[in-house]
């Protein structure tokens, strides 16, 4: 089990969704502040109409498309309903509405030679009606996805099990939960 892994022990951030090592304070992605108290504060409601996950358990309103939200929609799941998983095993939490994926998510799995490749910012992931796509537009090595290149040909849909390669360096798994 690789620690701060979903299998794992480990708290995650209410902000980013990120699986962080349990006993660290601020996240290690969005460098927002951790606590009990912050998960159970930032609790929220899913939008039924886009999906946005991040409305205030007191909305009547989206605060992205502004669809109205009932006091029965869904709270926010404790896990994300996809993830990438890397080779070592550990997940990459993908969140709804959007993910972005970078060099940073990768630091504590693989070594600096490796990852110097991938991008800052390297992709993002978008949930529309339910479904996944992948769009690459401004990485520098570019992403491959079940082995074809996709930078700059705007969002491709994933499958379950679809497999990504960033820069030529990072193996990553698109799995649905």
């Amino acid at each position: 089990m690789v620690p701060g892994s979903a299998e794992g022990k480990g708290i995650r951030c209410p902000h980013c969704g990120i699986t962080n090592l349990e006993g660290v304070s601020v996240c290690r992605s969005c460098h927002q502040p951790l606590s009990e108290e912050s998960v159970t504060r930032f609790a929220s409601k899913i939008c039924p109409h886009c999906g946005f996950d991040r409305n205030p358990l007191i909305a009547k309103f989206c605060m992205k498309c502004g669809a109205e939200i009932s006091d029965t929609e869904e709270i926010f799941p404790a896990e994300p309903p996809a993830a990438l998983m890397l080779p070592t095993r550990r997940e990459i939490p993908v969140s709804v509405p959007e993910t972005i994926v970078g060099r940073k998510d990768f630091l504590e799995d693989m070594p600096p030679e490796k990852v110097k490749f991938v991008s800052r910012e390297h992709l993002k992931i978008v949930c529309e009606g339910g479904e996944y796509f992948i769009i690459d537009e401004r990485s520098t090595n570019g992403t491959k996805l079940n082995g074809v290149e996709i930078k700059g040909k705007g969002m491709k849909r994933l499958k379950d099990n679809d497999k990504i390669v960033l820069a030529n360096t990072v193996d990553q798994t698109f799995q649905m939960k």
